[in-house]
């Protein structure tokens, strides 16, 4: 049961609610396709050349 001070929502304004909410998940599915990418592409750089550090002719590491 609804209580006496529960507010009516007009269709415009639920409209407009439902707008901005999309709008926020659009961004958020933006964001995770980006992060997405860059792990791929983090995921193709340590099969190329693994996680190991490379060591210069001298016996250093290389950073």
């Amino acid at each position: 049961m609804a209580s006496p001070s529960a507010k009516k929502w007009k269709p415009s304004e639920i409209r407009e609610q439902l707008l901005k909410v999309s709008a926020a998940l659009d961004a958020l599915n933006t964001e995770r396709k980006a992060l997405l990418l860059l792990f791929k592409g983090y995921e193709g750089w340590l099969s190329l050349y693994g996680n190991e550090p490379e060591e210069s002719e001298s016996g250093d590491a290389v950073s």
